[in-house]
């Protein structure tokens, strides 16, 4: 696991602690959008330079993914707290 999806992963554990601790009195929701694709290629008949010769090649790219948490909590008085956390995954 590279450090770039062990962070990430560190990342949405963390705010989905946040959203169980909030969620005991509040509206909590977490939400997100995955967004991917595959692309798959080959090459035939094409020449490369020495130490980059394949003949294809698999990519998973992301498109926009996101994850995040929304929430309201009544503090009384009539104030109420919102919160509003959302991020973009990246490759």
């Amino acid at each position: 696991m590279n450090k770039k999806t062990a962070a990430l992963a560190l990342g949405a554990g963390m705010l989905a602690a946040s959203a169980v601790a909030l969620a005991q009195d509040g509206n909590v929701r977490i939400y997100g959008r995955a967004n991917l694709g595959l692309d798959n290629y080959s090459a035939t008949g094409a020449t490369a330079g020495p130490g980059n010769d394949f003949k294809g090649r698999n990519r998973v790219y992301d498109a926009a993914s996101r994850l995040g948490i929304q929430g309201t909590e009544d503090l009384g008085g009539g104030l109420k707290a919102v919160l509003l956390m959302e991020s973009g995954v990246h490759r």
